[in-house]
């Protein structure tokens, strides 16, 4: 959380596992429920699951993000 204080126009994309079994608004209340209200509108958004896709190299989150 201490990157988002550092810079107050950063948004958070949500690219992980959990994705796979909790829905966005399940993972913002993990997220912020310690004491970290003020940054539930920072999420923006969650990452595409591109593990199928042919382009995608396992492990680059950056790609999903990008998507």
């Amino acid at each position: 959380m201490e990157i988002l204080e550092a810079d107050t126009d950063l948004l958070v994309v949500i690219t992980f596992t959990w994705l796979e079994n909790r829905s966005f608004s399940e993972l913002v209340g993990l997220l912020i429920a310690q004491d970290g209200e003020h940054y539930a509108k920072r999420f923006f958004g969650t990452a595409p699951n591109l593990k199928s896709d042919v382009a995608f190299a396992s492990g680059n989150h950056e790609c999903e993000i990008e998507r």
